[in-house]
C-alpha cells in the first residue's frame, strides 16, 4: 500500500490562485473541478515538479469560523539553483517575498514567499552537513 500527502488549500478566489501559482510561478495545472453550486471551476490540482497542492474555493473545505486562510506553510525541496529561483518567483503578482535566499543552521539553502492568500512557501535546498 502507498500513500501521499496532497495539502488542500482553501482559497477564496480560485482564479487568483491560479493566476499565482500557474502562471507566475509556472506550476502545471493537472485538472480543474467545476463548483457544483454556480458552474464555475471550484477546485484545481497544480504541481512543481513533483509536488502536488489542491486548491478549493469550494464551501466544503473553507476555515471554520473565523479562522482565515494562510494558516499553513509549505517546506518544499528543490534541486535547481535557489537563488535563480528566488530571482524568478520573487516578485510574482500577487505574491510577496518574505525571506531572500539564506543558508540555514540544519545545512538547507531557503527563501520563503507568502501567496495572496497568506499561505507560505518555503523552497530549500540542501547545501551543508546540518549543525554545520
Amino acid at each position: 500500500m502507498t500513500a501521499d500527502v496532497q495539502p488542500l488549500l482553501w482559497v477564496p478566489e480560485i482564479d487568483r490562485a491560479l493566476a499565482f501559482y500557474r502562471d507566475a510561478l509556472g506550476f502545471e495545472t493537472l485538472f480543474t473541478g467545476m463548483n457544483p453550486k454556480t458552474g464555475d471551476t471550484g477546485t484545481a490540482a497544480v504541481r512543481y515538479r513533483g509536488a502536488v497542492l489542491i486548491l478549493s474555493a469550494l464551501d466544503l473545505f473553507a476555515p471554520d469560523g473565523d479562522q482565515a486562510p494562510g494558516g499553513v506553510s509549505l517546506y518544499f525541496h528543490v534541486d535547481e539553483d535557489l537563488d535563480a529561483l528566488f530571482a524568478r518567483w520573487k516578485d510574482a503578482p500577487g505574491g510577496r517575498a518574505v525571506a531572500a535566499p539564506a543558508d540555514q543552521w540544519w545545512g538547507d539553502r531557503t527563501f520563503i514567499l507568502a501567496d495572496p492568500f497568506g499561505y507560505r512557501l518555503i523552497i530549500s535546498r540542501p547545501v551543508g552537513a546540518a549543525g554545520a
